[in-house]
């Protein structure tokens, strides 16, 4: 060992720190071949466990399972099933036939704004009925041919007057306030309130296919009352887009606040709109919004005397 000492050159302190070193390895290797022979080698025990049937479960499993029924119980409720015509079935009717209360108040607001059944079928309409309810419901429906209009008193003079007038009743869509509208069949106070107050946001209707853009009215309606309705050419008001402000401009159904702020402000920058070409240089405006506002802009000036700001 001197001279393996002497071959790395350690002094004296770095001789002693490898003996001491040595010395512990020697101790760790010696513990390592004493430990195992000290040792009790003890036989490996096992015992065979047999599956049981689900009847013969542990105490604990039976007790938990229990517990998740009492706290997930399944309703399994009978529905004594019965004849119901869905535009005149009460709220505890539908309630009797399996549906939950969101369901139940889907259909209800449904018929509060107009909404009818014509048939058996219609049921498939409703988003908050999934398709199981809607075939389980069907064969039941019995829809009665003829149904009363809710905004007409029950039959008597009165009632046969204002058939009467139903049949005869014409009114401009562009004039006519809420109780002209409420003349039309089938035209109700909220159906009213709607289209007048989208029409006079608009500047008036230039075209009769844009009531199918009021909310919640059904096609079927406006089908129906195109023999009741009628609609003078250029009755629209127009819109002075070389004087409007970002505010009043943003006030149109058509355009909205974010459109009315690049429209003015492209107009400062580059001068008055001489034309719809003028418009369409802006990229951020598509032809679909053309298509939409071209009827109500006016780039005269207000020469044509139905030409306003409908800021007015």
């Amino acid at each position: 060992m001197k001279h393996l000492f002497e071959l790395f050159r350690l002094n004296q302190r770095e001789q002693r720190g490898v003996k001491v070193l040595l010395f512990i390895i020697f101790i760790f290797l010696l513990i390592h071949l004493i430990l195992p022979l000290q040792q009790n080698r003890l036989p490996i025990k096992y015992d065979l466990i047999v599956h049981k049937e689900k009847e013969e479960l542990p105490e604990y499993e039976s007790n938990y399972s229990d517990i998740e029924d009492k706290k997930y119980p399944v309703q399994k409720k009978e529905i004594a099933y019965f004849t119901f015509d869905p535009n005149s079935l009460d709220e505890a009717g539908w309630e009797a036939l399996g549906l939950t209360n969101k369901q139940i108040k889907g259909i209800l607001n449904y018929r509060s704004k107009g909404g009818r059944f014509r048939n058996k079928y219609d049921l498939a309409k409703m988003y908050s009925l999934s398709p199981q309810d809607v075939e389980r419901l069907t064969p039941f429906v019995q829809i009665k041919q003829e149904q009363i209009n809710p905004y007409v008193p029950q039959e008597n003079a009165y009632t046969t007057r204002r058939k009467e007038s139903f049949r005869k009743v014409l009114i401009n869509v562009n004039d006519a306030d809420t109780n002209s509208w409420m003349e039309v069949r089938g035209i109700g106070p909220v159906f009213s309130k709607r289209i007048v107050k989208f029409r006079d946001a608009l500047g008036g209707f230039h075209d009769i296919n844009q009531l199918k853009e009021v909310y919640g009215i059904p096609e079927d309606i406006l089908e129906r009352i195109q023999q009741q309705i009628q609609l003078m050419p250029k009755s629209h008001k127009r819109i002075l887009i070389n004087q409007i402000s970002i505010d009043s401009l943003a006030k149109h159904p058509y355009v909205r606040y974010k459109r009315a702020r690049t429209i003015i402000n492209y107009r400062v920058q580059h001068g008055n709109f001489k034309e719809l070409a003028d418009l369409k240089k802006i990229l951020s405006l598509d032809e679909e919004f053309f298509i939409k506002i071209e009827p109500y802009l006016d780039f005269d000036h207000g020469k044509h005397r139905e030409a306003i700001d409908i800021s007015d």
